[in-house]
């Protein structure tokens, strides 16, 4: 916790490549490599422990002098995350120029491995200088159904020229590569390409300065008992060169026994006791570094030591980090922790493992220190270290390392431990919230009984978080709002600023899913952004800025969005922002902008957030981002294109959550009735209900009730329309929310129309549109084109709210009534005067004519109206401008001049159909066919 990235390096003996010294070079398979790399950009070595795979590969990046990205697999690699996380420190490490980190696969990216990995690796073969390799060392450490394989195979895809990916393995190319040695992507060499020759044999054993002393027979019988097996020369030659064979006769007794023997007889009885108690001490840990080493055994030269093991080739390896970690050969440790349980007792053992896992905890080394405290059964260090390491893997979305530690405590301690629960509730928080709020409520017992204030507040905020996590009943929301209250009464000040952020954020999102619109919501709104804004994490920003413009929705005050979200594309623009972030963004840009009605920037927000969330596999908004571009769609009229998007969120339905479900079919009804398909909106709302009585939030609650007002009122089921508009208001009421009081007063408006009552009709009118002009609404579930134009004319019929009432009529280009064709004072596109003065007027300005140029398109307007302005034929108005001129000529003529006209008023006010010429009703008002 709090190390430096240079820290963290130095100690990851797995992401470092192993070095040598007095190793042979094998020309042999460095030209096979060689070969190989030219044919194939990916590489197999598959062999047996010992069989010089890993020295191999390491001599030759050496000897090629390749830039190297070195990954040493183990089985915490299974889980993905972790394997994320390292593979970063390994990014960070082959390229430490680049500062930007490598992402974590934190929850948003879980729905989207695929592309969070080709996103991934597109960058990690960005930032290494080619030519370069790739190495895997110990791939069959991961388990056979490991995601780890996915993951791998996926990274292949992106593969760039000039980079070579290499697997070490002691095991076959696992099930997951058949398609790669299918297609002939991948090169293998196996065991039999890796044996050494004969050569090679002697080759070594010149390096061991040993050649002469014994007969060329004395050669080939080491070289026939180990069949060429690396490790088995280098063993069986040790004895020779630490001259305790001194006859060749005698290579021929020697057995693979005799040599394991003499690790026994050789190396540690002829040991003093603090030499041998530091090989075996050390064995225990998987690597080592001086430092460790000096604590562990108490020995000051403990470096050197392993320095003159590596140098002196003790089957000790040396990692060139910037602190010298080093590795036991698998089968030297083999034999020296075989030795630990003959030369110490249990205890001795045990308090040396404890010991060892409590020096890898406090150096970071927190999965090597898990193993030793399980095996030591240690319990309490293992608490100690998932308390200590907790956050940490939490931020780097490890889930699943911490969940592991703790499911191997004992079930008695687990269950009255409440920092574990708690822990184990945060866990499971993205994965399962049902059992996420299990864990973190049997926590909040326990920390109540023990009166844990930090444990008490965070364990709340898990519990609150469960439910907008989840999207379903957020009923318990009303037992558990009040319990903070009672505990900011019993713990007036809160244990930290984080701890005060955190519960602050999670009271703020509980009171806007279950309180919108009350006093106590826009206290704590208030607070939660204060707080958000002094705090240096972004995440909290953006997250509390989302929540706050989905209050401002739900209480109807559209406006401040704009603002907000300006905000909050600055904050994105000076930072280093995730995905999730931006996606966020683009989430609120789209909302505002359906309201706002601005559809090409409300779709351009929608493609650029799907297109966000695809290339960086976070796909956590999807489907909120396709009901805000299906909403921008209905607000432009083209039902076509929110077609589209139903049919792409209609794939997305399986298994989804009650908030989507209810979106979705909410959405589906508003276009069938848009289309004039009332049987399918009452499908889809029937389907919507349950889905809205399992949530329990009372805006979507109003929403559906007013979606059912619409499709009764058009089924004139009045009795049923009007119990649902009173339930509707009802909750407008207790939301404080203008944009639902906004539609429950049209509704109100038209029901009273509808049934004769004018006067009261327009009460209700007077009050939506007083609402309408002071939060300037431009749009709003449900709008229907023909009901919101009924209503406009009944409102310039009277006076009500007039200019806003024009405003909405041009914003929304709707068009007259059926009930009102003619009112004067509707803002028609286009204007005629022709009682008095001939005057043409044009989004409420008049037109100014100079010259002759406008001549004959005005006599064709004037000849248009004076022969009734609707369905006029063709011939009559040429007969009319050009009576002297033949029937073609004439044709012609009116072409051209219906082409003028159209350009001088618009493409729209002129109508033809069949020969037939009428003024289009909708954008021409003409007052002597007013008046007729």
């Amino acid at each position: 916790m709090g190390q430096s990235v240079k820290q963290l390096l130095s100690s990851f003996a797995k992401i470092t490549r192993p070095l040598y010294f007095k190793i042979l070079t094998r020309k042999r398979l460095f030209a096979v490599l060689d070969k190989s790399r030219s044919r194939h950009s990916v590489l197999y070595l598959s062999a047996s422990a010992g069989s010089g795979k890993t020295t191999l590969l390491s001599s030759y990046l050496h000897a090629r002098n390749l830039p190297c990205l070195w990954y040493s697999v183990d089985s915490g690699d299974d889980d993905i995350a972790t394997f994320f996380y390292y593979m970063g420190l390994a990014v960070k490490k082959a390229a430490p120029l680049k500062k930007k980190p490598m992402p974590c696969l934190t929850p948003e990216y879980r729905q989207g491995v695929s592309a969070f990995t080709r996103r991934y690796f597109e960058e990690v073969y960005g930032r290494l200088k080619r030519p370069a390799c790739l190495v895997f060392d110990d791939y069959h450490e991961a388990s056979v159904n490991s995601q780890l394989h996915e993951i791998i195979l996926g990274s292949l895809e992106m593969l760039p020229e000039g980079v070579s990916i290499v697997f070490l393995s002691r095991n076959t190319p696992p099930p997951a590569f058949a398609r790669l040695r299918a297609n002939n992507l991948m090169e293998i060499l196996d065991q039999e390409k890796l044996y050494l020759t004969p050569d090679e044999t002697l080759g070594i054993m010149r390096l061991y300065g040993i050649m002469g002393k014994y007969s060329e027979e004395a050669c080939d019988e080491i070289y026939r008992k180990t069949n060429g097996w690396a490790a088995g020369v280098h063993l069986m030659l040790e004895p020779i060169r630490k001259g305790k064979i001194d006859a060749a006769v005698s290579i021929k007794n020697i057995t693979m026994d005799t040599v394991f023997d003499y690790f026994d007889s050789e190396i540690l009885k002829k040991l003093d006791d603090g030499a041998k108690g530091f090989l075996l001490k050390t064995s225990i840990l998987p690597s080592i570094d001086s430092s460790t080493a000096e604590r562990l055994t108490g020995l000051n030269n403990a470096g050197q030591l392993l320095s003159d093991m590596s140098r002196g080739n003790c089957f000790t390896e040396k990692r060139n980090l910037l602190n010298p970690t080093y590795q036991y050969h698998p089968l030297f440790r083999e034999f020296l922790l075989s030795r630990i349980k003959d030369l110490l007792t249990q205890p001795e053992k045990k308090d040396l493992q404890i010991k060892a896992a409590q020096i890898l905890s406090e150096s970071e080394k927190h999965e090597d220190a898990f193993e030793l405290f399980k095996d030591a059964g240690d319990w309490d260090g293992l608490v100690n270290l998932v308390l200590k390491h907790a956050k940490f893997l939490s931020m780097q979305g490890r889930y699943k390392v911490i969940e592991e530690w703790i499911m191997n405590l004992p079930k008695d301690l687990l269950s009255s431990a409440p920092w574990l629960l708690y822990w184990l509730g945060v866990c499971r928080l993205p994965f399962n919230q049902e059992e996420s709020r299990s864990y973190s409520e049997q926590a909040f017992g326990l920390f109540k009984r023990q009166k844990d204030a930090a444990g008490l507040f965070l364990t709340w905020c898990s519990i609150v978080n469960t439910f907008p996590y989840e999207r379903e009943n957020l009923t318990p929301l009303e037992h558990w709002i009040p319990i903070l209250n009672e505990l900011m009464k019993q713990y007036p000040s809160f244990p930290s600023k984080e701890i005060e952020a955190r519960v602050t954020f999670s009271m703020f999102v509980s009171l806007v899913l279950w309180q919108t619109g009350r006093p106590e919501t826009y206290r704590w709104a208030e607070r939660a952004w204060a707080i958000a804004k002094e705090s240096s994490d972004i995440s909290l920003r953006v997250n509390t800025g989302f929540y706050t413009a989905v209050h401002n929705v739900w209480t109807g005050d559209f406006q401040k969005n704009g603002i907000l979200i300006e905000e909050l594309r600055k904050e994105i623009a000076s930072s280093n922002t995730s995905p999730l972030l931006i996606i966020t963004i683009k989430l609120l840009e789209a909302l505002h902008c359906w309201l706002t009605v601005q559809p090409e920037s409300c779709k351009k927000a929608v493609h650029e957030g799907l297109q966000t969330g695809e290339k960086n596999g976070v796909h956590v908004w999807d489907n909120m981002l396709l009901n805000y571009g299906i909403e921008g769609a209905m607000a432009a009229g083209d039902t076509a294109a929110a077609k589209t998007m139903l049919q792409q969120a209609a794939a997305s339905m399986k298994g989804a959550k009650s908030l989507d479900i209810i979106y979705f079919h909410e959405l589906s009804a508003w276009h069938a009735m848009i289309t004039s398909n009332l049987p399918l909106a009452l499908s889809h709302m029937e389907t919507a209900s349950s889905a809205v009585k399992r949530l329990s939030l009372s805006y979507h609650e109003a929403i559906w009730h007013l979606g059912m007002v619409e499709i009764m009122f058009m089924q004139s089921e009045l009795n049923l329309a009007g119990t649902y508009l009173e339930k509707a208001c009802k909750t407008a009421g207790q939301m404080n929310s203008d944009i639902l009081k906004f539609s429950c007063m049209l509704a109100e408006a038209r029901f009273s129309f509808y049934a004769g009552n004018e006067k009261a009709g327009i009460k209700s009118l007077k009050h939506a549109m007083v609402i309408g002009r002071k939060r300037g609404y431009l749009h709003f579930m449900w709008w229907q084109p023909a009901a919101m134009s009924e209503l406009c004319a009944k409102a310039l019929e009277h006076g009500v709210e007039t200019e806003y009432v024009k405003m909405l009529i041009r914003k929304r280009k709707l068009t007259p009534h059926q009930s009102a064709p003619h009112l004067e004072n509707w803002p028609y596109p286009v204007k005629i005067y022709t009682l008095g003065k001939f005057e043409i007027w044009i989004d409420g300005k008049p037109v100014e004519f100079s010259g002759k140029v406008q001549k004959k398109p005005l006599e064709m307007l004037k000849a248009i109206i004076a022969f009734g302005g609707e369905d006029v034929p063709v011939e009559k108005i040429a007969d009319k401008l050009w009576p002297d001129v033949d029937g073609d000529m004439a044709h012609n003529n009116f072409k051209m001049t219906l082409s003028r006209l159209r350009k001088l008023l618009c493409d729209r006010c002129i109508e033809m159909n069949g020969g037939m010429v009428s003024l289009n009703p909708r954008m021409v008002w003409v007052d002597a066919l007013a008046k007729k």
